[in-house]
């Protein structure tokens, strides 16, 4: 059986609370059943897993890698002219462990979990390589830069250079990965590589099954979904609660807003204090027994790139979706599927009061018809992947 090496800025679990994790290692788990696979990973602080053998039983050698704040800085410093997020991942640890594989192995290519991991495409030789972009980071840049301070003129510096990285680096590799068209649309534009090369790949989403019957659940509440370490997502409940959530209460006392999502600080749940009936729920196992309380879901977001993950899992549990347009990048549906799109604060409020006032089932339906309908069955697949890696091979 061939073999393959497989490079990620992030540990792959199928237990992962971040969901572009799990999708990692769903493409490890799929590239096992055909190569003989050895894994090279960072791990960071929060990515805990207990019986990593057990995980990665299925790999010939596993080398996990931990990164915390002291190794980063370690790492910016060796490559501090380096766009951030790629100075922090330039790791001598990985770059030994993968000049050593290739000595010691046949390896027919390389497949790299997110953009920053085309750094170590510079020792992969004629080694053939996939690197998945998991997020254009040109893109994540250029939302932060907007205005004058210095922060926003770090950002915007950061964003020039990685434009420049993604063109001289990204570049290289034998074939892209996006998760959606509009950041290949991007990734071709930044890259400049020819259109062959970069493949869409719609993530594959998790189905969360509640343990109680719809029909038995009476709906009290609304929800955001999403990790609560993330800043944008922060910054995303802060903006519903200071701008909608007030007005909702005043019309619908009894209304509950559900806060779902691992590592909440104690920041965020000391600024939800101010606010009646908001409930911070920390990590939930299966967040659809909450999800099923509620009648939609809000996602304000306003920063952030890549495809939203959990607005498309709130939509496959027939959850309509209130968002903006970054929250709405690369989902191909409309208000009749039921997902609303607005960066304004009337038209948001707007759209939560005529939810809550209307029949709500019909949204609920026509959500999870347009999961049914028109994502599910362009999913991301075994059989998708192994075309990318026929791609390389035979080029």
């Amino acid at each position: 059986m061939e073999e393959c090496i497989f490079l990620s800025a992030h540990l792959p679990s199928p237990f992962s609370k971040q969901a572009g994790q799990r999708l990692a290692y769903n493409r490890l788990s799929w590239l096992s059943n055909h190569y003989t696979v050895n894994l090279i990973t960072f791990q960071n602080e929060s990515e805990k897993e207990d019986d990593l053998e057990k995980i990665f039983n299925f790999c010939r050698e596993f080398y996990i890698y931990p990164i915390d704040k002291m190794r980063r800085l370690k790492n910016f410093i060796g490559a501090f002219n380096e766009p951030l997020h790629i100075a922090v991942r330039n790791d001598k640890r990985i770059v030994n462990c993968v000049k050593d594989i290739l000595a010691r192995r046949n390896i027919s290519f390389v497949w790299m979990e997110y953009e920053q991991m085309a750094y170590y495409q510079q020792w992969l030789k004629d080694t053939p390589s996939v690197v998945v972009c998991h997020d254009a980071l040109s893109q994540m840049y250029e939302r932060k830069m907007q205005g004058k301070s210095l922060i926003n003129f770090f950002y915007r510096l950061q964003f020039y250079k990685t434009k420049k990285w993604e063109k001289n680096i990204v570049s290289k590799c034998d074939a892209i990965v996006t998760l959606s068209e509009k950041d290949r649309q991007i990734i071709l534009q930044t890259t400049g590589c020819s259109k062959e090369k970069c493949f869409v790949s719609f993530p594959k989403v998790t189905r969360y099954k509640s343990d109680v019957l719809k029909n038995n659940t009476e709906k009290d509440g609304i929800c955001f979904f999403g990790a609560m370490s993330r800043d944008e997502n922060i910054e995303a409940v802060k903006w519903f609660l200071d701008n909608i959530w007030i007005s909702l209460k005043k019309k619908n006392q009894k209304l509950k807003f559900y806060i779902i999502g691992s590592s909440p600080d104690e920041n965020l749940i000391e600024y939800t204090q101010q606010y009646s009936d908001v409930i911070v729920t920390g990590f939930v196992d299966n967040p659809a027994n909450i999800m099923g309380r509620c009648f939609f879901s809000v996602a304000p977001l306003f920063h952030g790139a890549g495809v939203k993950i959990k607005v498309i899992e709130c939509m496959e549990q027939g959850l309509p979706v209130i968002t903006t347009q970054v929250g709405a990048e690369g989902i191909y549906a409309k208000q009749e599927n039921g997902l609303f799109i607005t960066n304004q604060r009337k038209e948001y409020l707007k759209f939560c009061q005529k939810l809550l006032e209307s029949d709500i089932n019909s949204y609920s339906l026509a959500a999870s018809r347009w999961f049914t309908d028109s994502y599910e069955c362009n999913e991301e697949s075994e059989n998708d992947i192994l075309d990318i890696v026929n791609y390389i091979e035979r080029d």
